[in-house]
């Protein structure tokens, strides 16, 4: 069951740089913050800030789902490829990435409990 849009993650070069002007711009300190991830909490959706090498990719969003194992098989079963496993990005949130037949990625993230609002 889809739960609707859930995280949007931007790739960045500088996090620290990101992070600084994302905050200014939102008025909204990060909840989260580490060297391999910055988290806003906006509103109850996740605006996620990820360091990386090299050229940004374009931000992805990811859809909340109550069964994260059984809609990856079916968007397999469906033509999608996964473009990575499922992983536990802590607190017992878990997700995935497929690319779709048309090309473009759609994420997938089950939380352990619906996100707070």
């Amino acid at each position: 069951m889809y739960l609707g849009l859930r995280s949007l993650i931007h790739e960045t070069n500088d996090l620290a740089a990101t992070t600084q002007w994302i905050t200014a711009v939102v008025g909204v300190a990060p909840y989260f913050e580490e060297p391999s991830y910055v988290g806003f909490d906006l509103g109850g959706d996740e605006l996620g800030l990820l360091p990386v090498t090299g050229e940004p990719e374009p931000p992805r969003g990811y859809w909340g789902v109550d069964d994260l194992g059984a809609e990856l098989a079916r968007l397999e079963e469906a033509g999608a490829t996964r473009l990575h496993d499922p992983e536990d990005v802590g607190g017992g949130i878990s997700m995935v990435t497929v690319r779709t037949p048309h090309g473009f990625d759609l994420g997938l993230i089950e939380y352990p409990a619906p996100p707070v609002a």
